[in-house]
This record gives structure tokens, sequence and C-alpha cells, in this order.
């Protein structure tokens, strides 16, 4: 009953906090960066109550902080996102905020946030149990937060390692970091997180077996918690309580433990597993008393739950020990079955986190290492399933010899499967790195012929000028020359430069309403001289009125290759049409030219984003990668992009363009 007013107590505190604070962001009219600061706090508050809130109230400063142009603030909301994130286990998600945080905070040099991103990073490989990444993150924040005037910060990163050279099984050196960091937070009166040293210690302490030297720092860490009114690092304080005495086979006071533990998780709902947590608990607990069905009933029921829930690594607990309790009865049919559910829902994990894990890794060493990556992912699938193998012979050993043998066999089979699998993407990846790779090589012979060839004009026209060997008349002749290999190199440039810069990371999207007609004549007059020398006619038939919402400088970019390659195949005199059509949430916009057309051969290689480069009807040159770069825009908005050609006849390009958000 205590317990349960306590936990009543602090959630009557916490939701005054949550709504003076609502309060004073509905009342605030200053500066939008004190908002931003109160959305954070906010989110804060929500953390430990409602995960779904604290998300949107983080997600709603970051758009304000955006909108400011503050970095500072932007990279605290990232920060603060990043967080809710490794709450939900979007751990993926997570580590790329904490990478974004780690950039902005480069470039304004603030050691402050920079310090935080690696501390987050480092916590994010922990609970993928990277243990030598989340060394390698939390000795880059040590070596920030020694730079720093306040020596708290030294704490945060010295926790860090402690913790993961816990989960490396380096109790030694745990031990040490640990304690190293208690002093720490002693000194600066960081109650909390003195409080979770000691919890950190007697896990060590537990490992080692020294259970004596690990209960008083339980102790401790439970009336700090309770001091701090902070529910569910009670709980976890309680669950350890329970493990230790469990491990001293004192039951009936791990059982206790195990309760108070669940009785606080109950006034929390929307957390199956950390009630599962506590439940399982107390389900081994039934086990070792011999008391199988009350174990078996607890443990199916958390499992239901969990299953609702989602969380397949709490399932995973919940079926080893209903299979321990099945075998104890010897009730080895129902124990088979479960061991192939538990068999099947570990592939299932196992595959999601080697898809996290291949995430992580593209993420943060980018494409060009995927063959390396591809070598470490394999390392650690193989350590995996040997991992695995040595579980199942341990509860395998109580069931019949055949089916240990059965159970063994199928397990090497999807072994070779999941190898094969891994082969196979490996060797498309490659094959896709070998095309892009071909397309740089042929940009980079490109660009060395076609920009020398102009500056050296240009450099031949200026000197015979300077020596008076041209004329005036010649002058202009040879300028409009110049003008136009000018601008055609400029509009290689641009495309390369933005092919590169999307080979290399993400383009920022930004859609907003604008409208299409008028995008059109701006581009129409960049080539106009162009058009005009060529005799080349223009029909623009898109009506005056038309607003499309898609992101303008991408479509601009688009439009910009379209019509020159347009007007660089249709001979003069020719005519170059714009249409358009409409339907329920999309303007077809369609380019057609008379011109000479695309022979099957190159519209299949263009379709297949094959590089190739052909002259115009004036012997325009041209880099060939503007119609692949605008396809592959397109593609990014979400638009549909179509080619068409008869040769000799000339081609249509229709592609699609929103008209709602």
């Amino acid at each position: 009953m205590l317990l349960i007013l306590f936990s009543c107590c602090n959630c009557f505190a916490q939701q005054r906090e949550i709504d003076s604070t609502l309060f004073a962001l509905n009342n605030y009219k200053k500066d939008d960066t004190g908002k931003v600061n109160i959305l954070l706090y906010l989110s804060s508050l929500y953390q430990t109550l409602n995960l779904e809130k604290a998300a949107g109230y983080a997600g709603q400063a970051k758009d304000l902080a955006e909108k400011t142009g503050n970095k500072y603030f932007i990279a605290m909301t990232i920060d603060r996102v990043a967080g809710v994130d490794t709450w939900t286990d979007k751990t993926t998600e997570a580590l790329l905020g904490y990478l974004k945080e780690a950039d902005i905070a480069k470039s304004i040099n603030s050691n402050q946030l920079l310090q935080n991103a690696y501390d987050g990073i480092a916590y994010v490989y922990e609970l993928e149990e990277d243990w030598d990444k989340s060394l390698q993150y939390a000795f880059t924040s040590m070596e920030i937060a020694r730079k720093s005037t306040d020596p708290a910060d030294v704490g945060f990163p010295t926790h860090q390692l402690g913790s993961a050279y816990f989960g490396k099984g380096d109790y030694i050196k745990a031990e040490q970091y640990l304690k190293r960091a208690q002093a720490i937070f002693t000194s600066s009166g960081d109650t909390d997180r003195i409080a979770l040293c000691h919890v950190d210690l007697a896990k060590v302490y537990i490992n080692l077996k020294f259970y004596n030297i690990a209960r008083p720092h339980l102790d401790t860490a439970l009336r700090l918690f309770k001091i701090w009114d902070e529910p569910y690092q009670v709980a976890e304080t309680y669950h350890q309580l329970g493990m230790l005495t469990f491990k001293q086979n004192l039951y009936d006071e791990a059982e206790q433990y195990f309760t108070s533990e669940l009785a606080i998780y109950d006034q929390y709902p929307g957390a199956p597993a950390d009630h599962a947590h506590a439940a399982i608990g107390i389900g081994r607990v039934k086990i070792a008393r011999g008391d199988y069905n009350r174990a078996i009933e607890i443990l199916t029921t958390e499992l239901e739950a969990l299953q609702d829930a989602g969380d397949m690594e709490r399932q995973l607990e919940c079926l080893e020990y209903l299979a321990v309790a099945d075998s104890a009865k010897n009730d080895f049919k129902s124990a088979f079955l479960v061991m192939q559910q538990f068999r099947q829902l570990n592939k299932v994990v196992i595959n999601a986190k080697k898809d996290r894990a291949t995430e992580r890794m593209r993420i943060e060493l980018g494409i060009e290492r995927q063959n390396s990556e591809n070598k470490i992912l394999q390392t650690r699938y193989d350590e995996q399933q040997s991992r695995l193998i040595i579980i199942f012979v341990a509860v395998i050993l109580l069931l019949a010899v055949l089916v240990f043998l059965v159970l063994m066999y199928r397990q090497k089979s999807a072994a070779f499967k999941a190898v094969e699998k891994l082969q196979e993407e490996t060797a498309r990846k490659n094959r896709e790195m070998a095309s892009t790779n071909n397309v740089k090589d042929k940009l980079i012979s490109m660009i060395a012929h076609d920009v020398r060839s102009p500056l050296a004009s240009i450099q031949n026209t200026l000197t015979l000028t300077r020596e008076g060997i041209l004329n005036t008349g010649e002058f202009v002749q040879m300028s409009q020359m110049l003008e136009m290999d000018i601008q055609h190199l400029m509009g290689m440039l641009d495309n390369t430069l933005l092919w590169a810069r999307e080979q290399m990371i993400d383009i920022n999207v930004k859609k907003t309403f604008f409208n299409l007609n008028s995008l059109i004549s701006g581009v129409m007059e960049l080539y106009q001289q162009t058009i005009s020398s060529k005799g080349v006619i223009i029909h623009n038939n898109i009506n005056a009125k038309t607003e499309v919402y898609s992101d303008f400088d991408i479509i601009s970019t688009v439009m910009r290759n379209v019509l020159s390659n347009a007007v660089k195949f249709t001979p003069q005199g020719k005519s170059i049409y714009l249409q358009q059509s409409n339907t329920k949430n999309k303007v077809l916009l369609t380019i057609s030219d008379e011109g000479v057309g695309i022979s099957d051969d190159i519209l299949k290689k263009i379709n297949n984003r094959e590089f190739v480069s052909t002259r115009g009807t004036d012997n325009e040159k041209g880099t060939g990668l503007g119609l692949l770069f605008s396809r592959d825009l397109l593609l990014k908005l979400g638009e549909d992009f179509q080619i068409s050609s008869v040769p000799g006849k000339g081609s249509a390009i229709t592609i699609s363009l929103g008209t709602h958000e």
C-alpha cells in the first residue's frame, strides 16, 4: 500500500509540473528560443510517462529551432529527439540524430554538444551490445571532457566506460571506472548518478559472486532513488535485489523484491517489457521452488502481452524459461514445441539485429566501405550463430537425443541459407557500386576534355584580342561561340557537382507550392540565345495559374536538363511543345520535340541507368548525365519520369508533379 501511495504521489507531482509547464507554453509571448526550451522540458517530463507525447514535443521543438536558424538550439532539439528514439529502441534513428548533432557541434565549436553526441552514440552501441564501439565513443567523449573547465563532465564518459567494460565481461576494469565515476559524481553532488553507479557496481559484484559486497550498494541506491522520487529507478533496483537474493537461494526475499518491482510497473501502463522483466523474475523463483504450473501460468501470460506489444527479445526470455519449466515437469513434447517457437523467433531477432547493425554501419562509415562492412557483419553473424548453438545445446540436453539431432540439422541448414542470402546481397551491392564507378570514370574523362577545350578557346581569344589580331567583328563572332561553350560547361559542371553530392549524401528535399508556368518561363530565358540562334520554336501551353507542390530547386534542375536536351536535338526551324494534363492529385507535364529522336538501343541504356553521351543537331556537346540525373531526382521526390521516342520524328518526356501536401 505504501508503495502504491508513493507511486501515485510521484505521478501527481509530475502531472502538476506538466500542467504548469503547458500553461507557461500557452502563455509564452517572447522569442522562439525560449519556447524551444519549454518544449524540450515538456518532452523530458513526458519521457517516463508517455513516450509518444515526449516524441511529439521534441519534434515541435526541433521544427521551431530550425525556423530560428540557431544551430545550438537545433543541436539541442536533435539530442532530445535522439534520446526519445533511444528509449523507444529506435537505435538506428537515434544514431543518425547523434551523428547530426556531432556535425553541428563541430561547426559551431561546441564541446558540450559534441560530448553529448558522443555519449549518446556510446549508449546506443551499448543498447545494441556492440561493446567495442561503445568503448570507442566513450573514450572519444572522455578526450573532450578533459578539456572542460567543469571536472564533473568527465564523470559521464567514465561511467559509460564502466558500463561498456561490464558488457564485455571485464569486471575488473568495470569496477575501476565505476568507482572513479562515483567519486566524481560525489564531489559534484550529483545524487542521481551516484545511485546509478551503486547499481552498476552491484551488478559487477553479483557477477563476481561477491554477494555481501553487492548488497550495501543496492540498499544505498534504493534509498537515494526513493528520496528523489524516481519510480523507474526504484523498480530497477528492486529487480537487482531480486536477482541477488535469487542467486543466494533466498527465494522468499527474491519474490518479494520482484513483486515490489511489478507493483511499480503496474502504475505505468504501456510498458509490457518492463512488466515482463519483473514477472519473469517471479517465474524463475517459482521454477526454483518446483512450482512449475504457476511458473508456466505467469510466463504464458507475459508472453501473450509481449506478443501484442511486439517485443520479440523479451519473448525469447519467456520462451526459454517456459521450456525449462516444461522440461522439469517431464513434458518434453511441450518443451520441444516451445523451443521450436524460440528458434523461429530467435531467427527473426537475429536478422533484425543484423539489419540494424548494417544500417548503423552504412550511416557511420558510408557506402564506400560496404565490402568491409559485410565482412564484419558476416563475422558477427557467425558469432551469434555459435552462441545460439551453445544455448540450444544447454537446453536440448534435457530432451531426447533424437530431438537434439533434428534441431541441430535444421539450425545448420538455416545458417547456410542465411550465408547464401548475405552473399547475394553483397554481389548486388557490388554491382551497384561498379555501375556508379563506371559513371564516375566516364565523367572524369569527359571533364578532363570538355573543361580544357573551352578554357583553351578563351585563352586563345584573349591572346589574339590583346595582340590586336582580332578585329571587333571577329571578336563578337568568337564571343558568341565562346558563350555557347561556357553555357554548356556551366550546365555540365552543375550536373556533375549535383550528381557527386547525391552519391555522397542524400539531397535535402524541401517541398513548397509554386507556379509551374513561372518556373518554366525562367528556365526558357536561360536558353533564349541558343533557342534563337537555332531558330527553334517553343510552344508553352502550360496554364498560367497552375500551382504544384514539389521541390522548386530540384524541378528547376530537371527542367533545365530536359529543355536543353530538347533544344540540342531539335533541328533548326522545328518546334518544341510543353503541355499539361491534370489528374486528381497530379499534374502531368510533357515536353515533346520534333527532333531526331532516340534510338531503341540508347533508350534502353538510359532506362538501365547507363551513361550515354551524344552530340546535338548543331554538334552541341553533352555529358550524357542530364536525363540520368533528372530521373534519379524525380524518384527522390516520389514522382514519375517517362521517356518515349520515335527515331527521326522526335521524343517526349513526361514527368508527374504533386498538387497537394
